[in-house]
């Protein structure tokens, strides 16, 4: 119920296998489980805002809004939510919007909230795969270039939840 369209293009398998990228990138780029936290929220959430599968630059406000207005965003920290905040409203538009943007969320430490929007953007991206229009170019992060391959491969994986049944 939280999807547009649960089952489309941005919908539940995108969630998880951004999720799934998220954990790696974290696990390869050794951030600290508090980090890993922050963006596991933005992964779930980052899409549920969506009203259509096209280009839409405001589907990240709109996320970040109705996930605050279900109270989805558990965290104790006011640092940490602000920053899922920032990650889930910039995750879909261009880096130098998003990385100017970084101002205007009361952020003690903005740089590391910009070091962690570059990780959710590229698990994001990774997984444009699916609509074939993945451009390792674009990807920010050396580690995340050399996943450009298994992001391929996990749309050969039928059932997206058997990336978790190991965790």
């Amino acid at each position: 119920g939280y999807f547009h369209r649960p089952l489309g293009l941005n919908g539940i398998n995108h969630t998880k296998r951004v999720l799934f990228f998220v954990e790696l990138l974290t696990a390869l780029g050794n951030l600290a489980e508090s980090e890993r936290d922050i963006l596991s929220l933005a992964a779930v959430y980052h899409d549920i805002g969506r009203t259509n599968d096209g280009v839409d630059p405001g589907h990240g406000y709109a996320s970040f809004m109705k996930s605050n207005e279900m109270d989805l965003i558990k965290t104790d920290i006011p640092e940490d939510y602000n920053t899922v905040k920032y990650l889930i409203e910039t995750h879909c538009i261009n880096d130098r919007e998003a990385f100017g943007l970084v101002k205007n969320y009361a952020l003690q430490e903005p740089d590391r909230a910009e070091r962690l929007l570059k990780f959710f953007k590229d698990a994001d991206g990774l997984d444009r795969v699916r609509i074939n229009d993945l451009n390792p170019g674009m990807l920010r992060l050396p580690i995340s270039k050399e996943l450009v391959q298994m992001a391929w491969e996990l749309l050969l994986i039928p059932d997206v939840n058997a990336l978790f049944s190991a965790t």
